[in-house]
């Protein structure tokens, strides 16, 4: 769902010109910020995913089939290693319902499957670039400097398509409470999945994987701060991904 606060804005140029700064502090309240140009490191992708999309023409049958098999694919990757992979540590595993992604087909009725992942760093903030467009070049990921934290985006092959990977690692002093959303279509984009709320103490993030995907999109990774009675964005890591 969307926190309805923002219209979807969609973008016209590419980035403008990379500079190199520190994740802590440097970026305002709700700005959008160009992540590094190096492809953040993954571990495993998705264990077993199920293939191509059946697509639009695909039947009932067919589509409640693939989603089954992609529900256990992601609830039978083992996350830990793929934390570990990215110098995480798994605290904790959840999973949440998807059941639309605009422009993308899914049947209504039909539910697929994201895993949000609570982790700690392992070791310090990650260098991020910074600009005003927000927009990455094609198929790179990595992250952004956003309010108090790190917001990152990338795509990891997975058979025949990719998985997307959102993720907020708060770097601030006492504890934050929210979490990330996922984006399709801008920067930031209309949501696809929202984590739940979780509280977030220094080098403690979250990060929401959602997959198999098997056409080029914009994706966004938000971070909504809970403020006890409304949301405020943080700001987001956006590419494009194929």
């Amino acid at each position: 769902m969307q926190r309805g606060r923002r219209a979807n804005r969609f973008f016209a140029a590419l980035m403008a010109t990379l500079a190199l700064g520190s994740v802590v502090g440097a970026a305002a309240a709700g700005a959008a910020t160009t992540v590094s140009s190096g492809r953040a490191v993954l571990g495993p992708p998705i264990v077993g995913a199920p293939g191509a999309w059946p697509g639009s023409g695909g039947g009932q049958g067919t589509w409640q089939a693939w989603a089954a098999n992609q529900r256990s694919a992601i609830e039978s990757t083992p996350w830990s290693q793929e934390l570990a992979a990215q110098g995480k540590q798994l605290l904790n595993v959840a999973y949440e319902p998807v059941s639309q992604v605009p422009g993308l087909p899914i049947p209504p009725g039909e539910t697929t499957t994201a895993a949000v992942l609570t982790f700690k760093e392992t070791g310090p903030p990650t260098a991020a670039s910074a600009a005003s467009t927000g927009i990455l070049p094609l198929n790179t990921g990595g992250c952004a400097a956003i309010t108090s934290g790190t917001a990152c985006i990338t795509g990891a092959p997975v058979t025949g398509g990719y998985a997307v990977y959102a993720s907020y690692a708060y770097w601030g002093s006492g504890s934050v409470d929210g979490h990330v959303e996922l984006g399709i279509g801008g920067c930031p984009g209309t949501a696809v999945v929202n984590g739940p709320n979780e509280v977030l103490t220094y080098g403690v993030g979250q990060q929401v994987v959602y997959g198999p995907v098997f056409s080029s999109a914009y994706w966004s990774s938000t971070y909504w701060y809970f403020y006890g009675s409304g949301y405020s964005d943080w700001g987001s890591a956006c590419s494009e991904l194929s």
